[in-house]
């Protein structure tokens, strides 16, 4: 029969499993180390305060916890 319109079957033109795979894949990435450095300070009572000097040299108070977290990487 012929009719003024083809059949087609599915298109997958634009189908994942069709995509480049070296355009799916993620590049490494660069480990950048950390731009700043630790430091603590004694008080006259006895207790500990704990600093992050960033690469300006300005020092930024930080806990305890962070300071041990941070002290880690």
């Amino acid at each position: 029969m012929g009719t003024p319109f083809k059949m087609k079957g599915m298109s997958f033109g634009n189908s994942p499993m069709k995509q480049d795979k070296k355009a799916l894949q993620k590049t490494p990435g660069e480990k950048v180390k950390p731009k700043y450095t630790l430091k603590v300070g004694n008080l006259p009572n006895g207790n500990k305060e704990y600093f992050k000097v960033d690469e300006s040299g300005k020092n930024i108070k930080i806990s305890e916890a962070t300071y041990n977290s941070m002290k880690g990487q």
